[in-house]
C-alpha cells in the first residue's frame, strides 16, 4: 500500500484535532465545575439530571404554594380574632341591658354601639387577602356580604373531600392538598337545620305528607283531599293541616300544598317557620329501577346553615346497544370504556355453549369473545338481537369481575344487565347495561360516560347529548349550603337585639346570651381549625426544604464533575496534545521540491 505525505498529515490532523476536542472537554469541566454539558456527555445520566432538575422546580412551585397559604390562613386568624373579639363586646353589652336598671340614654348608646359591631362583623366578613376575598369559597372576586349583612354568594361544603365544592386547596406536594379556606357560614352561622323533602307527586285522596323538621319531634304533616271547595284547614300549632284540591293533577297539587306549607309557616312557633320551599324534581333511584322525573317539594331553610342528608348514588345507563351500527358481524374488534377500564369485543369461536368467553382480565379491564354460533346468521335480525344481548351481559359480568380486582377504579359498583323497551317489560331480553355507584361516592362520577367504539356508535342515545342520556341519575352526598340573598345567621341575632333593646325588653335580651355564646363557640372552633392547618403547613414547609437539599444534593452528583480528577485528566490531555505536536513535526519532513535549486 502506497502512503503518501497527504495521508500522513490528514491522519495527523485528525489525531491532532480529536486531542484538542478531549483537552477543550476537560478544560471546560474545569472551568464550570459540570461534567455534562450535552446529552452526548453521559445520556443516562442526562435523563436522570432532567427528572432531578424538575423535581426541584416542583418543589419550589409548592413552596410557594404552602407560603401563599400560611398568609391566606394568618388573613383569616386575624378577621376571625377581630371578629370574636366583636361577638364579645356583643355579649358584655347583651349582659348590661339584661340588667333591667339602665336608663333609656343608656339603653341607646348600647343600640348604637350594637349597631356599629353589626356593621364591623359585616366589614370583616368580606375580609380580603390581596384582592380575593377570603370568605366567599371559590368566588373570591365577590364579597361575602351587602350592606346589610345577607350573603351575595351561593355557599356549599360536601362532607366528603373528594367532592367538588366551594372549599379551597392548594397542592402542597404530588398527590397531596390542603384545604385553606374557610366559607362564611362556617363563621357567621351558629345553627344547622335539615334540607327536608316530601314524598312523591302526584298524591291520592286521603294521602299525608310527613315532615320530619326537628329530630325527636312530631313532624308536619299534611292530608290532601280532592274535592271542592278548595280550602286549607290549619291547627293552632302550625304542625298540620288539611288541603283540598281540586285535581290529581302533581303540579297543580304541589302548586296549592307550597302555599298551604308558606301559610303554616307563617303561624307563631310553627316548625316550619324560616324554612322556604320549592319543587324538586330529578331522577332516581329506587335500589332497583331508575324513576325518571320523580316531583316532591323541598323545604330549604333560609335562616341557618342548611343541611342536606340525602344521598343519592350515581347511576348510568347505555341506552339500547345496537351492533349494526358497527362492523362487530363483519370481523372488526370493538372497544367499551368507562372510568379507565377498556373492554374489547370481538366474535369468535367459544367453546360448549356459552354465549360468551371473558379473559384477561386485570384492574384496567379484559377480553370479551362473543360466541360467533350464537344464532343462525342467516337471519340478521334475530343475530343482532342475540349478540346485542350477549353484550350486555357479558360487559356487566366482565365489569363485575374487574371491580373485584385489587386496585380497581369501580371497586363498589353494581352492573345490571336489563331489558331496554317501551313500555318496560322485565321478561324481555336484556340489550342495554346500567351501572350503579355506591351511594356514598355517586357525586365523584358525575362526569363519567361510556366510550369506545361502542360507547359511542354502538348505543343508541335518547338525545343528541350522551353525557346526558347515559348519566341518568345525578349523584347526591351529605352537604351544607347558604344562598345569596339570605341574612347570615349572627346578623339576624343583632337585628333582633337591636329590636329587643328599643322595646326594652330585658327578658328576651337575657335569653339571646345562649345564642350569642353559640356564635362564639363556632368562632373558637373554626380558630383552632386555622391553627391546626397552620401547623400542618409548617411541616410541610419544613419537608419540603428537607427534600429540595436532598434533591440538590442529588442533583450535585449527576451534575458536578470531581475537580480532583478533572485537573489531573486535563493535564494528561495536554500532554498528550503536546506530544502530538512534536510526533507531528517530525512528519512533516523535507519534500523532493526542498532539493531542487
Amino acid at each position: 500500500m502506497r502512503i503518501t505525505n497527504n495521508m500522513m498529515i490528514s491522519n495527523m490532523m485528525r489525531n491532532l484535532n480529536r486531542n484538542l476536542y478531549q483537552m477543550d472537554k476537560r478544560q471546560m469541566q474545569v472551568a464550570t465545575g459540570k461534567r455534562i454539558h450535552k446529552p452526548s456527555d453521559d445520556p443516562v445520566g442526562i435523563s436522570r439530571s432532567l427528572k432531578v432538575r424538575a423535581d426541584i422546580s416542583q418543589l419550589a412551585q409548592y413552596n410557594k404554594n404552602v407560603d401563599d397559604a400560611i398568609s391566606w390562613l394568618e388573613t383569616t386568624e386575624l378577621a376571625i380574632k377581630n371578629t370574636n373579639e366583636a361577638v364579645h363586646r356583643l355579649r358584655e353589652l347583651s349582659v348590661q341591658a339584661a340588667n333591667g336598671v339602665l336608663t333609656a340614654e343608656e339603653t341607646t348608646k348600647i343600640q348604637e354601639e350594637v349597631k356599629e359591631l353589626k356593621a364591623q362583623i359585616i366589614s370583616l366578613g368580606n375580609t380580603s387577602y390581596g384582592s380575593s376575598y377570603i370568605f366567599s369559597g371559590k368566588k373570591v372576586n365577590q364579597p361575602l356580604f351587602d350592606i346589610e349583612g345577607n350573603y351575595l354568594v351561593d355557599l356549599q361544603a360536601y362532607k366528603n373531600p373528594t367532592f367538588i365544592d366551594d372549599k379551597k386547596d392548594i397542592q402542597v406536594g404530588n398527590h397531596e392538598s390542603i384545604g385553606v379556606n374557610t366559607l362564611g357560614f362556617e363563621l357567621f352561622e351558629g345553627f344547622e337545620r335539615p334540607v327536608v323533602y316530601s314524598r312523591e307527586f302526584p298524591l291520592a285522596n286521603g294521602d299525608v305528607i310527613s315532615l320530619q323538621m326537628k329530630e325527636g319531634e312530631p313532624p308536619v304533616t299534611v292530608t290532601l283531599i280532592i274535592g271542592t271547595p278548595e280550602e286549607t284547614v290549619t291547627n293552632q300549632e302550625g304542625t298540620a293541616a288539611t288541603i283540598t284540591v281540586n285535581s290529581a293533577d302533581a303540579e297543580v297539587q304541589r302548586d296549592v300544598i307550597i302555599n298551604g306549607l308558606k301559610e303554616m309557616g307563617k303561624i307563631y312557633g310553627s316548625p316550619l317557620k324560616g324554612y322556604d320551599f320549592e319543587k324538586h324534581e330529578a331522577n332516581e333511584w329506587n335500589g332497583t329501577n331508575v324513576e325518571d322525573g320523580v316531583l316532591r317539594i323541598k323545604a330549604v331553610p333560609k335562616d341557618a346553615t342548611a343541611f342536606d342528608t340525602r344521598q343519592m348514588p350515581a347511576v348510568w345507563e347505555t341506552g339500547a346497544i345496537d351492533v349494526t351500527e358497527l362492523n362487530l358481524i363483519g370481523g372488526d374488534t370493538e372497544t367499551f370504556t368507562f372510568m379507565g377500564v377498556k373492554l374489547n369485543i370481538s366474535l369468535g369461536f367459544v367453546s360448549g355453549t356459552e354465549d360468551f368467553d371473558i379473559k384477561d382480565i386485570d384492574r384496567t379491564g379484559g377480553t370479551i369473545v362473543i360466541n360467533e354460533l350464537i344464532a343462525d346468521p342467516a337471519d340478521p335480525a334475530v343475530y343482532a338481537e342475540a349478540v346485542n344481548e350477549a353484550i350486555s351481559k357479558a360487559i356487566s359480568k366482565a365489569l363485575e369481575d374487574i371491580s373485584k380486582q385489587t386496585g380497581s377504579k369501580i371497586a363498589g359498583f353494581s352492573f345490571q344487565p336489563y331489558p331496554l323497551s317501551d313500555p318496560p317489560d322485565p321478561a324481555d331480553s336484556p340489550n342495554s347495561l346500567r351501572i350503579i355507584a355506591p351511594v356514598n361516592t355517586g357525586p365523584a362520577y358525575n362526569k363519567e360516560i361510556f366510550g369506545g367504539t361502542l360507547g359511542t356508535l354502538g348505543i343508541e342515545n335518547k338525545n343528541s347529548s350522551p353525557d346526558t342520556m347515559q348519566l341518568v341519575v345525578i349523584g347526591e352526598g351529605e352537604k351544607r349550603t347558604t344562598a345569596a340573598g339570605q341574612k347570615a345567621g349572627i346578623i339576624q341575632l343583632i337585628d333582633k337585639l337591636e329590636r329587643e333593646l328599643l322595646k326594652g325588653n330585658t327578658e328576651e335580651i337575657g335569653e339571646l346570651l345562649g345564642q350569642i355564646d353559640a356564635f362564639h363557640q363556632q368562632l373558637l372552633k373554626a380558630s383552632s381549625e386555622i391553627g391546626a392547618k397552620s401547623n400542618r403547613m409548617d411541616l410541610v414547609k419544613n419537608r419540603i426544604a428537607d427534600d429540595t437539599i436532598n434533591f440538590k444534593n442529588l442533583l450535585s452528583q449527576l451534575e458536578d464533575a470531581d475537580m480532583a480528577e478533572v485537573i489531573m485528566e486535563l493535564i494528561n490531555e495536554e500532554n498528550v496534545y503536546r506530544s502530538s505536536l512534536s510526533v507531528g513535526a517530525r512528519i512533516i519532513q523535507p519534500t523532493l521540491l526542498d532539493f531542487l535549486r
